[in-house]
C-alpha cells in the first residue's frame, strides 16, 4: 500500500485535478475517487453509467479490477476518465 498521485482527466472537466489514490486501489476505485473531484462539479452524473479510466491518448480502457500498480503508470501520470 502506498499513497499515489495521479492527474485525472475527466471528459467533459476543463480542469486537470490531481487526485491521491493507492497503489491498491483497483481503476474502479481510482474511477470513483477521479469522479468525485468532477461529477456533479463540473461534469453532471449519468446515472446508470460505469465510469473507464484509460492511459492518456489510448483507446483501450483499463479493466475495472486492475490494480494501479500493474497498469505501469508513474505518479502524477494523467489518467482520462469517461462514463460508458
Amino acid at each position: 500500500m502506498a499513497l499515489f498521485p495521479i492527474s485525472s482527466k475527466f471528459e467533459g472537466d476543463f480542469v486537470l485535478k490531481l487526485v491521491p489514490v493507492d497503489t491498491e486501489n483497483t481503476m474502479a476505485e481510482v474511477a470513483v475517487a477521479a469522479a468525485e473531484h468532477s461529477v456533479g462539479v463540473h461534469v453532471p452524473d449519468q446515472p446508470g453509467k460505469v465510469i473507464r479510466a484509460r492511459a492518456e491518448g489510448t483507446s483501450e480502457p483499463y479493466p475495472l479490477d486492475m490494480q494501479l500498480s500493474a497498469t505501469g503508470l508513474g505518479p502524477t501520470d494523467t489518467v482520462e476518465f469517461y462514463f460508458e
